[in-house]
């Protein structure tokens, strides 16, 4: 029976990791997977209608005099209330739709997260909102998730106990949608009874659609446990995302036990670290991103939308110390994203040696004009986190054919004057009404106290393949593209190698880069990601391919699963260090911030010495004899001994090796050999 929670509970302390040695797996190697359809490729900029000097034609914003009025009030509240007042509510409610902060169920009610001074309020705001039209969802660290009408808002931000109202941020999806089993070796693991027992994985996502028709047609267990923390009433929707990824753990580790926890904001990803606490899980699969709450560095800061208590980096922190190892998404964003240095003392920044203010957004990757009714996201950091009295804006403009000018038509102007809301960020969203070219720019309002030039980031959103141009990410990404929270230390980060390509790469054209950019918030940057996966396999969910980091990342969490099933000693530290061992390593070699450590393979031949996970190669093999190398041993002599079954092993001493100076070893199994056998060396 499907088990159902709609709350959190408190997290409880984990036992110490015992260690105990386990065998090593002799086995022949795995088919090539079925190749795919081909993957999509990079267009060359289109010619562009507009000339150089078209570029040159803008009025700079005027520097008005900016006001503090409702700082209370996140920056999509803000800028939907604006929107109301100058075009109604329902274009306001229209807006916030488009950016996924009131679901589409046509309801006028908006859903909002309510932060108090002190936790000790929250009992009277609920019932002080309640007797204003707010429905009660459920209570956070020091928050409240509830409903309420657009009319209610401003005079909710008024109460003395409020520190902020903002509307939901619900995480990007890294998708872009079983032959992931084989191509990682996972079914090879299944012959010898390897399914993930005893294990339990969550998949945390926005919403998990068709989950009955799923466990009738065997893509899902019937035994799954449901967690809610969204402001929906239960975890089905018409959202196919999470189901896509809990049939590709289920696909990989078929015996583990998944949870499916869905969320709609920020502030769950701390929920679903204390429950992941309290229920003993012990590998999380979060195909989600969030941006611009951090500068991609790996560090909680206080943030429009979170303190550091609730930020996703402090909860995959706290789920890595507490045990669980969290798979994280790397994000599709390695063209729409720009890492770019102010490096000037004008009012704007210049994108590129041209000398030109715009950053031109690009429909797709064909089309530089977009359609009227398109939506179009820009955001924007600098690295001055976590509050700032260096104030910059960012605009949106349109070109207007009939003049020849740029307009200004959306903007994102916060007020960073260095008080406790100045926080390094800008955000803007629009609808186009007009169809054109759209460009950003980013405007210098006040240098504040700091003597250097700030580093920005700038991210694109809304259309189908956003990028960038000017920054020319189509032929040489910026680096540091990681979303929040794989850019933290702690997570397991993952990116994408597209199916037909696996394991020998390259990494797909949208998988994130690292690393991190702590080195540019007074830290040493972390490689980013840790490791690929494989992204384009065929889902049953999409009835089509799945692709995307979103595809890649769950392949690692059930491969993990299994890993933790052999090895149920193994912490989530050992976990990771025995996926990447056993990488197929991209060039160049060594780990680094394309592709980490490889793309993710099981070996089809293991040994375990002293808890230590060491790689068995088995280089010949005529009838019935073996010729096993081992690899990675200390110079010392060992036995051979081998068994026939996990479950109730029997060792027989076969032999003796001594490593080479290299720390290889050799050995013949005579035989005869039965259809599976495992082996270990012993001191």
């Amino acid at each position: 029976m499907t088990k159902h929670f709609n709350h959190s509970a408190r997290p409880l302390g984990f036992f110490s990791a015992v260690t105990i040695f386990i065998t090593a797996v002799s086995l022949t190697a795995a088919p090539q997977p079925e190749r795919g359809a081909a993957a999509t490729i990079i267009k060359p900029r289109p010619a562009h209608k507009l000339s150089q000097a078209a570029y040159r034609q803008i009025e700079l914003p005027a520097k008005r005099t900016k006001v503090r009025d409702n700082r209370r009030l996140g920056p999509h509240l803000r800028q939907a209330l604006e929107l109301a007042e100058t075009k109604g509510a329902a274009a306001a409610l229209d807006s916030l739709r488009s950016s996924g902060a009131v679901p589409d169920s046509g309801s006028e009610n908006v859903p909002v997260v309510v932060r108090a001074i002190q936790p000790g309020q929250l009992n009277d705001l609920k019932r002080q909102l309640s007797i204003g039209g707010a429905r009660f969802h459920h209570a956070g660290m020091n928050t409240l998730k509830m409903s309420m009408p657009l009319t209610q808002l401003r005079n909710a931000a008024s109460l003395s106990q409020i520190r902020s109202i903002r509307a939901l941020r619900p995480p990007r999806k890294k998708a872009y949608v079983g032959e992931g089993v084989s191509a990682t070796h996972a079914d090879i693991w299944h012959s010898l009874g390897f399914t993930g027992s005893g294990v339990k994985v969550a998949v945390v996502d926005t919403g998990f659609t068709a989950l009955a028709a799923l466990v009738s047609d065997g893509e899902l267990p019937s035994d799954y446990v449901a967690v809610n923390f969204s402001s929906a009433p239960d975890i089905g929707d018409t959202d196919a995302h999470g189901s896509a990824c809990a049939e590709i753990v289920y696909d990989i580790a078929p015996d583990a036990e998944l949870h499916l926890i869905k969320v709609d904001d920020i502030s769950d990803v701390s929920a679903v670290a204390e429950y992941c606490a309290t229920a003993g899980v012990n590998i999380v699969s979060f195909s989600l991103g969030f941006d611009v709450i951090n500068f991609h560095d790996g560090i909680a800061y206080p943030n429009p939308y979170t303190d550091i208590s609730d930020h996703p980096v402090t909860a995959v922190n706290s789920m890595r110390e507490a045990g669980t190892l969290v798979a994280i998404a790397a994000g599709n964003e390695q063209l729409q994203h720009t890492l770019i240095n102010w490096g000037s003392s004008d009012e704007v920044l210049l994108w590129d040696s041209q000398g030109t203010e715009f950053n031109d957004l690009y429909y797709d990757y064909n089309t530089a004009e977009f359609p009227a009714g398109a939506y179009i996201s820009v955001l924007m950091s600098w690295n001055r986190w976590p509050v700032t009295d260096e104030d910059y804006d960012l605009y949106l403009y349109h070109y207007n054919e009939n003049t020849r000018m740029w307009d200004d038509v959306a903007s994102s102007t916060w007020y960073q004057n260095g008080d406790a809301y100045s926080y390094p960020t800008e955000e803007l969203e629009y609808i186009t009404e007009q169809s054109g070219y759209y460009a950003a720019l980013v405007h210098h309002y006040n240098s504040g106290s700091s003597s250097t030039q700030p580093e920005f980031i700038l991210r694109y959103y809304g259309v189908v393949y956003p990028y960038y141009w000017q920054y020319n990410n189509a032929s040489n990404p910026a680096p540091g593209s990681i979303s929040i929270p794989g850019d933290a230390e702690a997570a397991l980060t993952v990116g994408a190698v597209d199916f037909i390509n696996y394991p020998d790469g390259p990494v797909d054209y949208y998988s994130s880069l690292g690393p991190n950019n702590r080195a540019f918030t007074g830290g040493t940057a972390a490689i980013k990601p840790d490791l690929c996966a494989p992204a384009g396999a065929t889902s049953v969910v999409y009835n089509t391919s799945f692709s995307g980091t979103s595809a890649a990342t769950p392949h690692v969490a059930g491969l993990a699963a299994l890993v933790k099933g052999v090895y149920p000693f193994f912490t989530a530290d050992q976990i990771e260090s025995y996926l990447e061992k056993f990488c197929f390593d991209i060039a160049p070699p060594g780990k680094e911030n394309t592709n980490g450590a490889g793309s993710t393979q099981l070996p089809t031949l293991l040994t375990v010495i002293e808890g230590e996970a060491m790689r068995a190669t088995a280089v010949a093999q005529s009838g019935d004899t073996a010729l096993l190398e081992f690899t990675g041993l200390a110079d010392e002599h060992y036995s051979v001994e081998a068994c026939d079954s996990l479950l109730s092993p029997s060792w027989q001493v076969l032999g003796t090796v001594t490593t080479a100076s290299n720390g290889t070893a050799a050995f013949i199994d005579p035989g005869p050999l039965p259809a599976q056998r495992f082996y270990r060396l012993v001191k």
